[in-house]
């Protein structure tokens, strides 16, 4: 009994975590159209990850909150 347990339990966890990866899949590919779209939109030469840059003095080039925007539009 407890083999079958643990063998359910397995599968269970083994589903559970391929569905969590389509799931963010879907989110980051929204996210790529979103950043794509608004990059084309306002003439952007390239844009980049947050944890990519180490200095940046200019803050008004922040558009996370814009690309958020955009994302929840599309949902």
């Amino acid at each position: 009994m407890g083999k079958d347990y643990q063998t359910k339990a397995g599968e269970l966890k083994q589903g559970l975590d391929q569905r969590q990866v389509e799931e963010r899949n879907k989110i980051l590919a929204l996210i790529k159209q979103s950043i794509d779209s608004f990059a084309e939109k306002e003439k952007y030469d390239v844009i980049m990850n947050a944890g990519s840059v180490v200095y940046l003095k200019n803050t008004d080039q922040e558009i996370s909150n814009k690309i958020v925007e955009i994302v929840s539009k599309i949902k």
